[in-house]
């Protein structure tokens, strides 16, 4: 069983949040709905799953949290902040014999950007406005570098960026990260190394 709480950028619990367990193809599988205290939990104990979830009125008041490669038999529990801003496809990458191997990617998306019609909605961020966390303990970052992520053949690109982490080891079991851009606003997801998952009842 897995569970966990969800608030928003002021750490006020949020009831009515759908927590989804979402498979390769990004169909849900398995429903959550946050109580008035903003908990959630499912009840199975069993399979792995590509993505979690967590959303209320997508699109009007918020933008999604998201999890990579959950397991059901881990016991786990979340600690969700959910807010305008939101983490896109967050991915940790592992440098062999570096010093500091472990870099993070990631694509931030800003609602306010995005109902405005800009063509880049990630937001403003700076170096301190960034929490990474692994296996629970906060780690500092050496740089965020800025990078152009082109999403068309004609050049059209959006805003990423790379994170190397201040850890002399490449050996973690959760990577969690947190943003605050200039305006206040967070946005967080989280990722489980997939080679400490058994792949007994992998849901992919």
């Amino acid at each position: 069983m897995i569970s966990g709480y969800v608030r928003n950028k002021d750490n006020e619990p949020l009831e009515g949040v759908s927590v989804e367990l979402k498979d390769s193809g990004f169909n849900t599988r398995i429903a959550s709905v946050t109580d008035e205290n903003g908990y959630f939990e499912f009840s199975e104990n069993s399979g792995v799953y590509p993505f979690l979830t967590a959303v209320k009125e997508y699109g009007k008041d918020y933008l999604e949290y998201w999890a990579h490669n959950v397991d059901l038999s881990g016991g786990r529990s979340f600690d969700i902040r959910i807010g305008t801003n939101e983490i896109y496809g967050l991915g940790v990458h592992s440098v062999d014999g570096a010093r500091y191997p472990l870099f993070l990617y990631f694509r931030p998306m800003n609602l306010k950007k995005y109902l405005a019609g800009d063509s880049d909605i990630a937001p403003g961020i700076a170096d301190d406005s960034v929490c990474v966390k692994v296996d629970d303990v906060e780690t500092d970052v050496f740089s965020l570098q800025r990078i152009k992520e082109c999403v068309s053949e004609d050049g059209d690109a959006l805003t990423a960026y790379l994170v190397q982490l201040k850890t002399p080891s490449s050996r973690w079991e959760r990577i969690q990260i947190e943003i605050c851009d200039l305006d206040g606003e967070v946005g967080m997801a989280t990722v489980f190394n997939p080679y400490c998952i058994s792949r007994q009842g992998a849901q992919f």
